[in-house]
Parts: C-alpha cells; sequence; structure tokens
C-alpha cells in the first residue's frame, strides 16, 4: 500500500508531526487503514492480509504466509481473535502507542461489540456477521470523505434486500419503537423468541431508513450486544406487544 505523507487518512485520527519518525508504525497504522476498509466491504480474508502486513512492519518479517484465501468465516476469527490482537499489543510494546485510541470516534466501540459478539457466539457459529456493524461504521465514514453514494449502495443493496417483513412470524414493532444502535433514529425491528420458562427474545430483523443499517438472523450475536441495553429497559413492554406474558408483573 503506497504511502501518503506518512499520514493515514480514513479512519485513524492522530497528529501527523508525532509520527514523522516512525516510519515502521506509520506503515503498520496504513495496513491497518486499509484493513478497516476491507473489512467495510466485507473482504474479510484481504483485511487479514493487511493486518499481517501491518505487523511485519513491526517486526521486521520478510516472508509473511498469504493469508487472503482462506474462509470469509475463519479470517473474520482470526481478525478478531489474533491479528488485531498482536498489531494491537506490538504498536504498544515496540512504540508505545494504544493503537485504539488512534481510531476516530465509534470505532473502537464496533471493535469492542465485534469481540463481545464473537465471544457471545456458539461453538461453531460463523464469525463474519460479528463484524458487520463495524463494516456498516466504515463504509458510512467512507462516504462522507471519497466514496460514493452509489458504491456505498452497491455494496449494501443484498443486505437491505434480504430484510423481509412478509413471515408473519416476524412483524415490525408498533407500540416499542426501537433506535437504531448505528444512527439512533427510530429503526424497523422484528422480535424473535425462543420457547423458554423465560422468554428470550431478540432483535431477529432491523432495517434503518435514516442510515440503512440492516441486521438479519445470522447476525444474532451481534444484534444482542447491540440491543442489549434496550432489551431490558423495554423488556415488558415488548413482550406485552408480542403477546408473551401479559400477565406477568412488570
Amino acid at each position: 500500500m503506497p504511502i501518503v505523507d506518512l499520514d493515514p487518512k480514513i479512519v485513524l485520527s492522530f497528529p501527523p508531526e508525532q509520527f514523522r519518525g516512525l516510519p515502521a508504525l506509520c506503515h503498520a497504522l496504513q495496513q491497518l487503514d486499509g484493513a478497516l476498509v476491507l473489512i467495510g466491504l466485507h473482504l474479510h480474508p484481504q483485511a487479514l492480509a493487511c493486518l499481517d502486513a501491518g505487523v511485519a512492519c513491526l517486526t521486521g518479517e520478510k516472508n509473511v504466509p498469504c493469508r487472503a484465501r482462506l474462509d470469509s468465516n475463519v479470517a473474520a476469527q482470526l481478525i478478531l481473535t489474533e491479528a488485531l490482537p498482536r498489531l494491537q499489543d506490538l504498536c504498544a510494546r515496540t512504540h508505545g502507542y494504544d493503537l485504539r485510541s488512534g481510531l476516530f470516534p465509534g470505532f473502537h466501540e464496533q471493535l469492542r461489540i465485534a469481540e463481545r459478539a464473537l465471544g457471545a457466539s456458539p461453538a461453531g457459529y460463523d464469525a463474519s456477521p460479528c463484524l458487520h456493524s463495524l463494516a456498516h461504521l466504515v463504509r458510512t465514514t467512507l462516504a462522507d470523505n471519497f466514496m460514493s453514494r452509489w458504491m456505498i449502495d452497491a455494496c449494501t443493496a443484498h443486505e437491505r434486500g434480504e430484510v423481509v417483513w412478509e413471515d408473519s412470524d416476524y412483524r415490525p414493532t408498533e407500540g416499542v419503537p426501537l433506535p437504531c444502535p448505528m444512527c439512533h433514529m427510530p429503526a424497523d425491528c422484528s422480535i424473535a423468541f425462543e420457547e423458554s420458562a423465560a422468554p428470550v427474545f431478540w432483535v431477529e430483523r432491523m432495517l434503518c431508513r435514516d442510515c440503512g443499517f440492516s441486521l438479519r438472523p445470522p447476525h444474532r450475536a451481534l444484534s444482542e450486544v447491540l440491543f442489549a441495553d434496550q432489551m431490558k429497559t423495554e423488556r415488558g413492554k415488548i413482550l406485552k406487544e408480542y403477546g408473551v406474558g401479559v400477565n406477568d408483573p412488570f
């Protein structure tokens, strides 16, 4: 990836003059820059390759195995459990730099949410959906900088097209409007339930008409993390609207 004034500009925020004499760190951060862009486009194996290159910038490794051909699920898991933690640790140990503190607002939080979603996922769960909300944040940031609206739409059209409301088992909430976890505007949501002594439910489908963020059944672990607070505060209202536990005191 070409170096431009040793100053990543897309999703990293720091005083450029602080890094003028640290080319290895700048190269590593630019690889992180590229990795986040690729995550925004759901290209997880390629993003993993960028993170591996960032690690090599700090370790001096010459022969870095190429992992750009891995399965997307495997790559997403390695991004969250191996590549990012290693790059963060190397930045701290070699240059005393807190990698996540340099991210623009929201990125650190979305990385934390992705890690929590992966940690809450059952064994064998596809890790790719855990990066879904981070990818959305990357795309909206890129749209403001240099990516055309039609390019963003082309990358996300398939997601919006798979949010289905016709199924009678999944109807949008009416009495309990839930805000989009990304832009906080009212969103169309549907709730799914699991039969048990204590009702278990989560936002299974969501579509925000303002920012375009969507959730589908494969995003369950991520949805549970994103809506954790709302599910607690609105629990009684949601159960009553859906006719579950209507006689329970809330």
